[in-house]
């Protein structure tokens, strides 16, 4: 049972991290940029280069911290778990050169980004539990096949 939680929990970080990653949400940006001046554009671009750079540096420094745990343990998904905690404590406290917000002009700009940030919250609200469930289910039917007194490494 302690696997079945550990592992849960890593698929949902797992896919909760990427989530937000994915074109989804194009439409929506797509509408914001029409609405930003030229200016504006290059800060969104910047805005957005800058948090993918964080939020891959913060992956590397994840695995980093992830292997040994893998390797030496053979604990995969407590690996998983502390990639993606690793990651996501990075990212947060990185501090950020932009926020898009302080350059919005007008306010069909604001409610076009709140728009777009509410999708992007989401995707990975439905991608998060779109992947419990899925793992849930993965998980019972195997439960239903293993032998008595099987347990795998967390």
């Amino acid at each position: 049972m302690k696997c079945g939680v550990t592992c849960l929990i890593a698929s949902i970080v797992t896919i909760s991290s990427f989530a937000c990653i994915l074109p989804i949400h194009s439409k929506q940006t797509d509408r914001l940029r029409k609405l930003l001046s030229a200016e504006q554009i290059v800060i969104l671009d910047e805005v957005v280069y800058e948090r993918s750079r964080l939020a891959f540096e913060g992956l590397l420094l994840g695995i980093v911290a992830a292997l040994p745990i893998g390797i030496f343990f053979s604990a995969w998904c407590s690996a998983t778990i502390a990639l993606f905690v690793t990651q996501s404590l990075y990212y947060n406290t990185s501090s950020k050169k932009h926020w898009m917000l302080d350059h919005l002009s007008t306010r069909e700009q604001v409610q076009q980004w709140l728009v777009v940030y509410r999708t992007f919250k989401l995707n990975g609200l439905l991608s998060s539990l779109g992947v419990a469930l899925v793992y849930l289910v993965v998980s019972l039917f195997v439960s239903s096949l293993s032998f008595p007194g099987h347990s795998c490494p967390a």
